[in-house]
């Protein structure tokens, strides 16, 4: 669980109304505002019965981890699991990889087509990266038009390969953005690989993926960008796991 719930905002279950109670300091969340949120959010629907505390802490849990739109996780979430990840890494000496992804020309699809066509375009790709990794690495939208993907115990050669992969199924795929009307869309992607890289912070290790995701875009767009590196011995499991996890009829195999 990636937060802890601040009982001040939970009123005792089961207190009825006539019982005196503190007046609630001013902006807390109490459990009928914690409801709404989850009835917003679509995590219950309006007349389920009241949810256990531990229910509306869960959801609660989720919305906060969660990016809105895609459901992808968000930019905390995302930060989270980076600081942890080269934490485990550093101790157990195994690899992992950092995708960054933008949108290409994605104003230019807000402009023509309108913010919601844009919101169908970031969907489309956000369900392609989903079903497109390992339930062990963590896919996040870190912000607008971008995303971010943590691949855990992968060699750079793979991962090279591997987003190269994603980006040619998002660039072959039409998205249907209003009725009969489509658009074709195309990502740029910037990776570093930590066997590479060595152990480093995560601000250090995003600006490198940030300077790679550039290079993509300055030679042309709809390209993955990283560092050359010598090829390294990769395990059959490691191919197994990577390529059978993506097929053409959106299934995932983890």
């Amino acid at each position: 669980m990636l937060i802890a719930a601040d009982e001040s905002g939970l009123p005792p279950v089961g207190r009825g109304r006539e019982a005196a109670e503190p007046a609630a300091p001013s902006g807390a969340l109490n459990l009928a505002d914690a409801l709404q949120l989850l009835v917003h959010a679509g995590l219950r629907a309006v007349g389920d019965d009241i949810p256990s505390v531990q229910a509306v802490i869960d959801g609660l849990c989720a919305i906060s981890s969660h990016d809105g739109l895609t459901s992808l996780a968000n930019r905390r979430h995302f930060d989270l699991a980076l600081k942890k990840e080269i934490e485990r890494s550093a101790r157990s000496g195994e690899t992992f990889g950092l995708l960054l992804i933008d949108v290409d020309h994605f104003k230019e699809i807000n402009d023509t087509h309108g913010h919601a066509a844009g919101d169908r375009v970031l969907k489309h790709i956000a369900g392609v990266l989903a079903r497109g990794f390992r339930s062990t690495d963590t896919v996040a939208r870190y912000g607008g038009d971008e995303f971010a993907v943590i691949v855990v115990n992968i060699s750079n050669p793979y991962l090279l390969q591997f987003a190269e992969r994603v980006r040619a199924t998002i660039a072959r795929e039409p998205i249907a953005v209003a009725g009969d009307q489509t658009v074709n869309v195309s990502i740029s992607i910037g990776l570093a690989c930590s066997n590479v890289q060595g152990w480093v912070t995560a601000i250090k290790l995003l600006d490198m993926v940030d300077h790679q995701l550039y290079e993509a875009k300055r030679l042309g767009r709809n390209r993955v960008h990283g560092s050359p590196q010598p090829a390294t011995a990769v395990t059959a499991d490691e191919r197994a796991s990577l390529f059978a996890i993506y097929d053409p009829h959106g299934n995932r195999n983890d």
